[in-house]
């Protein structure tokens, strides 16, 4: 259960947040949603560059000692698992973002209806790009510290 739910919670937890954005703010007021939208196109494009960076220089350090121990953990494959579904999510963000400031100004201003609509999905997708992203460092990170305690062991048997 454990790995499943390791494997599809930004997922849950995005399809989840819409839900709860539109119960939240039914009855409050809505953010400016045009200056949001443009600030998440730019998030959404560095996420991207960083993730595919982090997949590049993965793939450049392929035969490195390091690769190797992830990969004979089995962590190696769902980091980069992981890495393509967050790119996939943050282009997803940047997309939708984009479509949200070229359609914001269309919508009238009194619609609150569509705009809570409109907030509501963009708080998942926003949820869903922030767990990916998040697992992928946490994997990284996990990998690391197996990588820091089977140097400690090493050291202290020798």
């Amino acid at each position: 259960m454990n790995v499943v739910w390791e494997k599809v919670h930004p997922y849950v937890l995005g399809a989840a947040a819409p839900v709860a954005a539109y119960y939240l703010f039914k009855e409050r007021p809505l953010p400016v949603l045009q200056p949001l939208f443009a600030m998440t196109l730019d998030l959404g494009a560095i996420a991207i560059g960083f993730l595919g960076t982090a997949k590049g220089i993965l793939l450049s350090i392929d035969s490195s000692k390091v690769i190797q121990e992830m990969r004979a953990l089995g962590s190696y494959e769902r980091l980069t698992t992981y890495i393509i579904n967050a790119v996939r999510c943050a282009f997803i963000l940047a997309g939708s973002s984009f479509l949200g400031v070229l359609v914001d100004s269309s919508i009238p201003k009194d619609d609150v209806q569509t705009r809570l609509m409109m907030f509501s999905a963009w708080i998942g997708i926003v949820t869903a790009v922030a767990f990916s992203s998040y697992q992928v460092v946490d994997t990284f990170f996990d990998a690391l510290k197996s990588k820091s305690r089977a140097t400690k062991q090493q050291t202290a048997t020798a």
